[in-house]
């Protein structure tokens, strides 16, 4: 849809807008949640049930820029379970790109620098050794992860007088800075 909007732009520059796409609906996303807490009669379980909500669109929207700058970068990825792990490992940061590069390294049969190699493994349509083991390793920690991550967001945007909006705005935006930090390095220019 970008390359549709925007033909003469190159790809750095669509990875641009894709980043400040992105960080603009995850910030809008948490402070809108958050904002709910101010409504009278919401109350606290509601604003709780929305947090939780805003939990799933935050990774909505991540899996959506991970994917869409992983076309940008020439690796189109049809496998869901492939897809997935990406995203799980673009979100842990440093520990799912060195899980991938050893994913990448088994792949290739020697060592290589993770982020030269592991988009590629992954868009590979032929079966990976060691995936599986790789991917439940990926998945532990990224859930142990979110679960500290986002358990604290979801109590901070439940918060009311406004508090709410500024924390989840807050924190999805720092969570989103992260996840671009993460993809940058995992991708490359």
């Amino acid at each position: 849809r970008l390359q549709r909007k925007h033909p003469r732009a190159t790809a750095a520059q669509l990875a641009d807008i894709l980043e400040r796409d992105y960080l603009r609906a995850v910030t809008g996303g948490g402070a809108l949640v958050g904002a709910t807490a101010v409504v009278p009669g919401v109350g606290t379980v509601a604003s709780l049930g929305l947090s939780a909500a805003a939990t799933v669109g935050f990774l909505e929207a991540t899996a959506l820029y991970s994917t869409s700058l992983a076309e940008l970068h020439g690796i189109r990825l049809t496998n869901p379970e492939k897809a997935s792990t990406m995203v799980m490992a673009i979100m842990l940061g440093e520990e799912g790109t060195a899980l991938l590069g050893t994913l990448s390294g088994q792949a290739a049969g020697r060592e290589m620098s993770a982020n030269k190699a592991w988009g590629n493994v992954l868009s590979k349509s032929m079966a990976v050794p060691g995936f599986g083991s790789i991917r439940s390793r990926i998945q532990k920690a990224f859930l142990k992860n979110l679960l500290k991550r986002q358990g604290s967001a979801l109590f901070g945007r439940a918060l009311p007088f406004g508090i709410g909006a500024v924390v989840g705005g807050a924190g999805n935006l720092i969570m989103g800075r992260a996840v671009v930090a993460n993809a940058k390095e995992a991708f490359g220019p």
